[in-house]
């Protein structure tokens, strides 16, 4: 099963962790999201955070990290005492798979290439945004660590298509979201913004599991 976490203050992953025990761990990004919580820590203390994620970690977890990411470039899992190892994704030559090449195609989504152990794949995503490449070599990395080729990875991504997305909440920033509804709908099409009390569905076809 992959499931999202998602922190705002100390504690929250970790309690997320005792519940889910992850085998594979990744962290995307540490932001600025949320650091009205961390006033003295400040994105050490986002990062610190994140990295609850690994509590329940054995020598054969692995943490599967954005190495773009200057925060969670720093990471040093032995330093930390963090079982496991470590993985890293993102457009430096140190990555252990490096994403390059990389063309945004505008709504129609991206294409890539990642690099691993001397193999070059090449990927099309159809999600747009030129940093879902990270996001898509994060996962890529995932689909490998479980037994798949990376010719295996892409050819699922490629075929990912979003059914539905669901808007729940909106940055402080955005003070009237309804006027950029049209431009995410254009986007995705079937995005939802959903009301106190909405709820849904999840479907899975026989296909997918």
């Amino acid at each position: 099963a992959v499931i999202e976490m998602g922190m705002d203050f100390k504690g929250s992953i970790a309690v997320l962790a005792d519940i889910a025990e992850p085998d594979i761990a990744v962290i995307t990004n540490v932001g600025i999201s949320h650091l009205e919580n961390f006033p003295e820590e400040g994105r050490e203390g986002i990062l610190n955070t994140k990295l609850e994620i690994t509590k329940n970690f054995n020598d054969d977890s692995v943490l599967v990290i954005n190495d773009d990411n200057d925060m969670l470039a720093t990471v040093d899992m032995k330093a930390r005492g963090i079982k496991g190892r470590l993985v890293r994704v993102g457009t430096g030559a140190r990555c252990d798979y490096i994403v390059k090449n990389v063309e945004d195609n505008g709504i129609s989504g991206i294409s890539f290439d990642i690099e691993h152990e001397g193999e070059t794949c090449h990927v099309e995503l159809p999600v747009p945004g030129a940093h879902n490449a990270i996001n898509g070599g994060l996962a890529i990395a995932v689909g490998c660590l479980n037994g798949m080729t990376m010719q295996e990875a892409a050819e699922i991504a490629a075929a990912a298509q979003p059914k539905e997305m669901w808007l729940t909440h909106y940055s402080p920033a955005c003070v009237k979201p309804d006027v950029f509804s049209k431009e995410i709908r254009d986007i995705f099409p079937n995005t939802v913004f959903p009301k106190d009390g909405q709820s849904t569905e999840l479907r899975f076809s026989e296909e997918n599991g």
